[in-house]
């Protein structure tokens, strides 16, 4: 029987690096690893985190004075793990990429500087935030309570803000329960039930995510 290997983690960057190896096997048949690494890493993780930096300072701008904010932002990128998670091949800095993305969307949303079509990003990039870690889903929590008190206009526009989260949100969430399915056999399964080391599994067989 062939055997097929999956990450144990959320498969988000896994399969945001795809486009990278494609690109270099196109380029180089035998695909070098530290290429593979280095350009992995620049496109799925640098980049975000430097676009991402664009909107921590867009919006604390508008909540201390311009340079405090310039400040704050730059002790972000370099002196918090942000800095070393972006230079590396794991998920934690794409779930924070993901999650102040979406807060960032709701927050213009509150504004009434975005359409209300909008919540439906929102939606997909919390679903991206479950994505690219499991865990993510608990920073849904307060991101869902801060959508659901700050959305504006009456009733209606309140429950068209949720049907578009939940449009966008549903994209990810039926990507990620085919990929359980079809690497695990279930919607449900992740890769932690799975774990080819057997001195880790006895972690993740019970408890919340």
């Amino acid at each position: 029987q062939e055997e097929h290997f999956f990450p144990s983690t959320a498969p988000l960057l896994a399969f945001a690096a795809a486009p990278v190896y494609g690109a270099i096997k196109f380029v180089h048949r035998d695909v070098p690893e530290m290429a593979l690494m280095f350009f992995a890493r620049l496109f799925c993780l640098a980049i975000p985190s430097l676009l991402v930096l664009l909107l921590v300072r867009r919006y604390l701008a508008t909540v201390v004075a311009t340079s405090l904010a310039g400040a704050v932002t730059l002790a972000y990128a370099l002196g918090t793990l942000a800095f070393s998670y972006s230079e590396q091949f794991v998920s934690h800095q794409t779930t924070a990429v993901c999650a102040f993305a979406c807060f960032y969307a709701l927050w213009r949303l509150r504004r009434g500087e975005w359409p209300t079509w909008g919540y439906a990003v929102a939606g997909l990039l919390a679903g991206l935030t479950v994505a690219a870690e499991y865990t993510g889903a608990l920073a849904l929590l307060p991101l869902g309570a801060y959508g659901a008190r700050r959305a504006r206009g009456g009733w209606r526009k309140k429950l068209a803000a949720l049907l578009f989260a939940l449009l966008g949100l549903l994209p990810p969430a039926l990507a990620l329960a085919a990929y359980h399915q079809a690497a695990f056999g279930s919607p449900l399964a992740t890769g932690y039930r799975f774990l080819n080391d057997a001195g880790y599994q006895g972690w993740h067989q019970g408890g919340f995510l």
